[in-house]
């Protein structure tokens, strides 16, 4: 029980940050338990407060640790609607979009956040990442001196799979720009 409050408390912590998202591998067993019990603690917490955008994007970030990429767009969406300025929703609903193989929205979205947020080094490097996929090599260069620039974690794909925790189709882009692959 102590493991399990441990677990739970530590990612009611680290969703309260933009480091949350599905790592490389699924959890199983009993971290996917643990998870599972977290959304129904999210869940329970957004029934007596269904207008807090936070808590959709808690339970969206927990819903990309088990990987149900529908459950979570769906919580992001909500987390934008009720504030349409929560910039880590708004940048984890594009990361999920490009995660579904959703690219053309993904950078839709991803241009969007920019234009607002021009020092939002988690939006310019997945930006980076999904134009070099998309074949707009000059641009994502353009965009990776402005991200490298702000946060130079991004350079470092480790980072950004173990720490930041991107989706791994968003990772593998960076990586693939990275490389210049």
């Amino acid at each position: 029980m102590k493991l399990i409050f441990t677990f739970l408390l530590s990612c009611l912590i680290f969703c309260n940050s933009p480091i949350v998202w599905a790592a490389t591998t699924s959890p199983s067993g009993n971290a996917e338990k643990s998870v599972n019990e977290l959304i129904e603690v999210l869940t329970s917490r957004i029934a007596l407060n269904p207008e807090k955008a936070k808590l959709y994007n808690e339970r969206a970030d927990a819903y990309s640790l088990l990987r149900t990429w529908d459950l979570a767009l769906a919580d992001y969406q909500k987390a934008i609607d009720l504030d349409p300025n929560f910039q880590i929703a708004l940048i984890n609903k594009s990361l999920v979009l490009f995660e579904l193989g959703n690219s053309e929205n993904a950078l839709k979205s991803l241009r969007e956040i920019v234009r607002n947020y021009p020092m939002f080094a988690d939006a310019r490097a997945a930006l980076t990442a999904i134009l070099w996929n998309c074949g707009y090599q000059g641009e994502a260069e353009s965009n990776w001196v402005s991200a490298i620039g702000i946060d130079q974690r991004y350079g470092d794909i480790d980072w950004v799979v173990n720490t930041r925790r991107w989706p791994p189709k968003m990772a593998a882009a960076l990586d693939q720009f990275i490389n210049l692959n």
